[in-house]
């Protein structure tokens, strides 16, 4: 089959990553393997809304899910704060470190 060679590969990712993190004493679960996703705040969403804000689709802002996790450094949506902006990048940053 033409992808039989990157089956291995992939679930050696999705499962750590070990061959990349052993060689530097780390555990496999030391990676962040997940921030966000398809269906719920981008990473940018992540830290500029503390609550979700669908109310244009006509659902009445019921869909996504309410439970973000997220934080918008002190200004919900976007902002021409420059303090606020860089909090808002290094945090993005940090969260792909």
């Amino acid at each position: 089959e033409e992808h039989q060679g990157l089956r291995g590969m992939f679930a050696r990712r999705l499962c750590g990553s070990d061959d990349l993190f052993r060689t530097r004493q780390r555990l496999p679960g030391a990676s962040v393997n997940y921030v966000v996703s398809h269906d719920g705040f981008s990473l940018r969403d992540l830290v500029s809304y503390n609550r979700r804000h669908n109310e244009a689709n006509g659902e009445n802002n019921q869909d996504g899910h309410a439970d973000t996790l997220s934080f918008n450094c002190g200004v919900e949506g976007p902002t021409a704060d420059a303090g606020i902006l860089a909090l808002r990048g290094k945090l993005q940053r940090a969260l792909l470190a």
